[in-house]
């Protein structure tokens, strides 16, 4: 159910849903004062669609953290000296790429849930806006 391809293309998908749900429309209290939906219909329809996928990748990654943590162990096999020669042999930035890969599900956590509230959010404005729904 959690392969790996799968998990890193829904990923990638989230990370390029993020700009049309915070950039396509502006919603700043200061710019949009009565939190008008966007007159190009278009632009409406993408944003829509983009929040449901973006909320349902967003569950995606969060089940799939969830099971990657029941037995993440990627370093299991490798001592912690043979970490540090990798390190000093990727010039000093390898030790950024093993704490990535060390805390991997726990960052797949933190981004899927900031991703649910942007996409909840986006939900609630754009498909229950009360123009929208008389």
């Amino acid at each position: 159910m959690f392969e790996t391809k799968l998990i890193f293309s829904i990923v990638i998908i989230s990370f390029l849903l993020v700009y049309p749900l915070t950039q396509l429309h502006e919603t700043s209290r200061f710019k949009n004062p009565n939190k008008k939906l966007p007159q190009n219909k278009l632009v409406l329809l993408i944003i829509r669609i983009a929040s449901v996928v973006s909320f349902i990748c967003s569950i995606y990654i969060l089940l799939a953290a969830i099971f990657l943590i029941s037995g993440w162990e990627p370093f299991s096999s490798t001592s912690s000296s043979d970490l540090g020669i990798k390190s000093l042999q990727m010039k000093g930035k390898g030790w950024i790429v093993i704490l990535v890969i060390k805390f991997l599900p726990y960052l797949m956590i933190v981004w899927s849930l900031l991703n649910l509230f942007t996409s909840t959010m986006s939900i609630g404005f754009y498909l229950f806006h009360k123009s929208w729904t008389k």
